[in-house]
Parts: structure tokens; C-alpha cells; sequence
């Protein structure tokens, strides 16, 4: 089990970190991707990214959303590390039937990320290129968790939010 994590202010960060705690206290045999800890000056060692998703059964992706999108280190570790002829394309079957949760949390309300007037993206427009990145590597994506409001301090929604990608993660 592989948990890829890359939010450039973990230092910092209050939710996307206690999930983090909680992930780790009830998957201790999972491996911890900390990207942001490996690669600061973003040269990401692709050999050793593909040989840790090789050994992995389950992929969970948790990170916190920067316009409405993954953070700059994920974006690139997608880039380099999920290469055709490797994970796609002509002989790209690296990673068929293996699994992956996607955890991503937000600082914008759910209304942000609902379908009304005041809506920004719903929470499935956000999370699906994403979910199409694993698909499109031949994974299978069991579900998604997405997280609003998370500046505010809610020990509660983090709880909740870790819960839901471990109940994922007991399915695999």
C-alpha cells in the first residue's frame, strides 16, 4: 500500500495533516509518499516512484486542492512518474488491476463545490480528472473523498474524511 501526499504546506497544514496521522496510525504497513519531503527541488526520482507503485496493491492519493486542482508537485509526479509505454499506451500496463482512493480536501465551502447559483465546480467535476489519470493507467479508482470548509479547525471532518478512505481501503 503506497499513500502518495503532496501538500507544499504541510508545515503548516491542520487538516490535510491530521488525516495524514490517521491514515498512517491505522495503515502502519502502508508506505508514506511525502512529496514534497522527497523532491523539494522537484526532481523526482521516476525509477524508484514506479518501483514503489509496482510493489503496491492499493494507491491512495491524499492532498489538499489548489485551483481546483492537484498541487504542483502531484501534477509533475503524474507527469513524470505515469509514463506512456509504463502506465499507458502501447505495453503501459504497469499498474493494471491495481487499486486506488483519491482523499483531496478543500478550503472552499461545500457550496462552492455543490450545484447551485454560488457553485464554483461540483465536488464529481473536481475530483474526475483525477479519477481519470488512475483510470486511464488501467487502476481501478474504488471511490473518492472530498473534503469542503477545511481552513476552519474540525477535528470531526478530518475524522470523518480518513474514516471514509479507510472504509475504501477495507474494500481493496
Amino acid at each position: 500500500m503506497l499513500i502518495i501526499y503532496g501538500d507544499p504546506y504541510q508545515k503548516t497544514s491542520i487538516a490535510n495533516k491530521a488525516i495524514l496521522e490517521k491514515l498512517r496510525a491505522s495503515l502502519p504497513e502502508a508506505q508514506l509518499d511525502d512529496l514534497f519531503s522527497l523532491y523539494p527541488d522537484f526532481r523526482i526520482d521516476v525509477a524508484a516512484e514506479q518501483e514503489k507503485l509496482k510493489q503496491a496493491d492499493l494507491v491512495i492519493l491524499q492532498d489538499p486542492v489548489y485551483w481546483y486542482n492537484v498541487p504542483s508537485l502531484t501534477h509533475r509526479w503524474f507527469d513524470e512518474v505515469l509514463r506512456y509505454g509504463w502506465a499507458y499506451g502501447e505495453g503501459g500496463m504497469a499498474l493494471a488491476g491495481k487499486k486506488a482512493i483519491i482523499g483531496l480536501t478543500a478550503g472552499g465551502d461545500a457550496a462552492s463545490y455543490g450545484t447551485g447559483p454560488e457553485s464554483v465546480i461540483s465536488a464529481p467535476d473536481a475530483m474526475h480528472p483525477i479519477e481519470l489519470i488512475f483510470r486511464y493507467c488501467h487502476m481501478d479508482v474504488l471511490g473518492t473523498v472530498f473534503t469542503t470548509s477545511m481552513p476552519g479547525h474540525d477535528p470531526k471532518k478530518y475524522e470523518v474524511h480518513a474514516r471514509e478512505i479507510l472504509d475504501l481501503a477495507a474494500k481493496a
